[in-house]
């Protein structure tokens, strides 16, 4: 189903077992949040989207990605939201003391001034961090999914890059996360086309097996207001070996029961597979993201059996998701796997 010449000829022979493994499942468990677990555990955070955790705290990251692994995920997904340059550049590096436990990597760019390099050390970081929790826990099955995320805001569509740009800049960032070793590239929360397509293009170059997804608002349209099945249909066109699931991710749970159908009518009859992975705060009275009270661990669970009724087989956390969360989701689709859609 996903024989892309590039993965299937030039990766690692270890890589390819694990990705071949992953495929086996009838659902797979991706991990949950990484940046809203990073608030939690880093009191005052002084950098922004999470790079708190490569640059000053790694250990915390590591240990974050470690009680995935142990909740019983088959992907952990890298810190590298945002390792790009429009968000490094808004940092005055200079500024910042790095701690005397950062990696090796850092220490050489810092002592350097190599502010230029910074976008390429800290992807490699933050694949570094999750390969290090992989063995530490002991599950060395399981995938790490390098990500590639907009480029600007989330939720501004009408930020984004143009196509050309964009393309230029996921290669820079894809191709590293390929050298450093993930084992299959997630682009994700896309919130155009254009961006998405850019995004896989450059993906697509490296040889590794892609998965994509989506952010949409309201039901199935993307932020940018166009609709989710013309976003499908932008991936079929493609028509590569390489690309393996379609998904989409931080929507609130019913926005994603909504998105879902129509994935699963667009991808019908094909060979790829499909998900979802839910955002689970909500913004509060004072305008602050906060974990919706009604949505604990076992209401998300029956969520997600829900939405494999509807065929999806890859299923997670977003923002507001924990490794207890994600811990429950294991456990509970695993014991009715098989699941029984009446359930």
């Amino acid at each position: 189903m996903l024989k892309g010449r590039g993965f299937y000829t030039l990766k690692p022979a270890m890589r390819h077992q694990r990705y071949l493994k992953l495929l086996e499942k009838d659902v797979v468990l991706i991990d949950g949040a990484l940046g809203t677990e990073l608030e939690k555990a880093i009191a005052t955070p002084l950098l922004p989207w999470s790079l708190d955790g490569l640059v000053l705290h790694p250990d915390q990251t590591q240990r974050i990605h470690e009680r995935y692994l142990h909740a019983g995920v088959d992907v952990i997904t890298t810190n590298a939201f945002r390792t790009n340059h429009r968000t490094l550049k808004q940092v005055d590096w200079e500024a910042v003391v790095l701690p005397d436990a950062a990696p090796a990597a850092l220490k050489s760019l810092w002592q350097r001034h190599a502010w230029e390099e910074l976008e390429e050390t800290l992807t490699r970081v933050a694949v570094k961090i999750a390969q290090c929790a992989r063995a530490q826990s002991g599950r060395q099955t399981t995938c790490i999914a390098g990500n590639l995320a907009p480029l600007e805001d989330c939720f501004s569509p009408q930020a984004a890059p143009s196509k050309a740009d964009a393309y230029l800049e996921h290669l820079n960032k894809a191709r590293t996360l390929a050298t450093a070793g993930v084992d299959l590239l997630l682009i994700e929360t896309m919130n155009t086309i254009h961006e998405a397509d850019a995004a896989l293009d450059a993906a697509l170059e490296t040889g590794l097996p892609v998965w994509v997804s989506f952010v949409c608002r309201g039901g199935p349209e993307l932020f940018s207001g166009e609709p989710l099945v013309d976003a499908v249909r932008m991936v079929l066109n493609k028509n590569h070996p390489s690309i393996a699931v379609v998904m989409v991710n931080c929507c609130f749970p019913e926005e994603i029961k909504l998105a879902l159908p129509v994935l699963a009518d667009a991808l019908g009859g094909t060979t790829l597979r499909f998900g979802a992975y839910a955002n689970l705060e909500a913004p509060n009275t004072s305008g602050v993201w906060r974990r919706r009270t009604a949505l604990n661990a076992r209401t998300y669970l029956k969520q997600v059996r829900d939405w494999i009724a509807l065929g999806a087989s890859v299923v997670g956390g977003c923002c507001g998701s924990t490794p207890d969360d994600l811990a429950l989701l294991c456990a509970g689709l695993r014991e009715q796997a098989p699941l029984d859609p009446a359930s």
